[in-house]
């Protein structure tokens, strides 16, 4: 066999384990964590995460999130809208 056959199928086979063991982690803070550990561990959970929240409102865009997160079935936002307008990040009513 091919070496380069037989470290394509190798490294085929452990993100099939990977990701096998991603379904079981549902913490999002765990899954931060592990897409920390490397490029392929970074993809892999982006590609099997299914719920996302973002903390802020403010800090991405949907284009940024579906990028990140191209299967994602659920979305939570939080944020204080009319904290956001008294720190200025929103224009005024009076602004035409």
């Amino acid at each position: 066999m091919d070496d380069r056959n037989y470290t394509n199928q190798r490294i085929n086979s452990t993100c099939d384990v990977f990701e096998s063991v991603l379904s079981y982690i549902h913490d999002s803070r765990d899954r931060q964590s592990i897409s920390l550990v490397c490029r392929r561990l970074y993809e892999l959970e982006a590609r099997t995460r299914k719920h996302v929240t973002i903390a802020f409102c403010y800090t991405t865009t949907p284009k940024q999130l579906l990028r990140r997160f191209p299967f994602v079935e659920s979305l939570k936002l939080k944020g204080k809208p009319r904290a956001v307008a008294d720190l200025g990040f929103t224009p005024s009513r009076n602004v035409l």
